[in-house]
């Protein structure tokens, strides 16, 4: 009995280190032949065992929950239902969202069937780019949630991917050599929308800026916050055309500067806007 008892714990043991990666199992007590087992010792063993399996089940756990796969898995069910004729291509939909829920080359799943979005006409009419072989009536369609999505210990989602290849990223995007975006998705920046105004005197110019980085504002200086750099911006004349002269602001070294010059008998008001953006883009 002790040597089969020995022998179950080796081929559980086993199997928890080869299949789910576990970390060293530590066995308080070992058994000899012609000894006698003492309950409490087996199920001490059986004790370390068990919380080796909860540890390693917590572990396989976290890693499904990070939406780490290898290709999309289909499971996010689309508004509605729709029907689609044996050998056709064209599926119509009842109470559907297809265009704000669906881009052109997302996957979609009809029936039992896996295909690709090639064309949206409108909310409930939509092109696949293959015919469906067995067509579905008053079905559920299923889309891809996001492709990958890493997040921090607290929860907050850092990067991710979605359904349609769109890449999403909050901080600091650093990148040797060329970045190409292209199709629907594209490359998704961190930003905020900065603005400030400044009372122009008559016949007189300045320049007033809004600057990468943190640091202390002034009268004609803006910071765009830590981290973050001006990715466009533009001047605005809060008084008449004729009176104020602009330099549309240009992106110099991360910020932004606007010239102005009020050739009028008044003061006049202007602006300077601009999107910061997280990183060095």
């Amino acid at each position: 009995m002790k040597n089969s008892i020995q022998i179950y714990l080796t081929i559980i043991i086993t199997l928890l280190v080869g299949f789910t990666w576990a970390s060293d199992v530590s066995i308080p007590n070992t058994f000899t032949a012609n000894t006698t087992a003492v309950a409490s010792e087996v199920n001490e063993n059986f004790t370390a065992v068990e919380t080796a399996v909860n540890d390693n089940d917590q572990r396989i756990t976290n890693i499904e929950s990070s939406y780490v796969k290898g290709r999309g898995d289909l499971s996010v069910a689309l508004t509605g239902t729709v029907t689609i004729s044996s050998t056709t291509s064209q599926l119509l939909g009842t109470g559907t969202s297809f265009t704000s829920e669906l881009n052109v080359g997302d996957a979609i799943l009809v029936g039992t069937e896996i295909h690709e979005v090639a064309s949206i006409t409108n909310d409930t009419d939509l092109t696949l780019v293959s015919a469906h072989s067995t067509g579905a009536l008053d079905v559920t369609a299923f889309k891809d949630g996001k492709l990958l999505s890493i997040t921090t210990g607290a929860g907050q989602e850092k990067l991710s991917i979605d359904k349609s290849g769109g890449l999403n990223v909050e901080g600091d995007v650093t990148a040797t050599g060329t970045v190409n975006a292209t199709g629907s998705g594209g490359l998704t920046l961190s930003c905020i929308d900065k603005s400030f105004s400044y009372s122009q005197a008559a016949s007189s110019w300045t320049n007033i800026a809004i600057l990468p980085g943190a640091g202390t504002d002034t009268t004609t200086n803006m910071y765009c916050g830590s981290g973050y750099r001006v990715f466009q911006s533009r001047c605005v004349s809060g008084g008449g055309a004729s009176t104020i002269h602009l330099n549309q602001a240009g992106i110099r070294f991360g910020g932004a500067i606007c010239t102005y010059y009020n050739s009028g008998a008044s003061a006049h008001t202007v602006y300077i806007q601009a999107t910061c953006c997280l990183g060095n883009w």
